[in-house]
């Protein structure tokens, strides 16, 4: 479910020890993203989830899933950081028991309504 490449050797190294770590990851934020959860980098981090900018990129890029991504803000202030999330009407269309790792972005299960 995550990507195959980095763009530097200190990071595909890091990415060949840790891929089993980063898929499980990815399914962690999936999870917690279709059942309504919207996640901030300070969220992520706090329950073992090292960078929910790449892991939402691998959810988009490899399994189609539509994650969206809005700047944080305070009564209009923009805040530092990101949310990450699932539309409510995107979160329907998708099941988990029939998204498996490796799958085919184009080949994602919808359910349909």
């Amino acid at each position: 479910m995550i990507h195959l490449r980095e763009n530097n050797p200190e990071s595909q190294q890091q990415l060949e020890l840790r891929r089993a770590d980063f898929s499980e990851q990815c399914w962690e934020v999936l999870t917690r993203m279709l059942n309504g959860e919207k996640l901030s980098s300070k969220s992520a981090i706090n329950s073992g989830i090292g960078d929910i900018r790449r892991r939402a990129k691998d959810l988009i890029d490899h399994m189609g899933i539509p994650v969206r991504r809005e700047w944080a803000n305070d009564n209009g202030v923009r805040l530092p950081y990101k949310w990450y999330y699932i539309e409510e009407e995107d979160r329907g269309r998708y099941r988990l028991d029939n998204l498996t790792m490796g799958l085919n972005p184009q080949s994602a299960i919808h359910n349909p309504k």
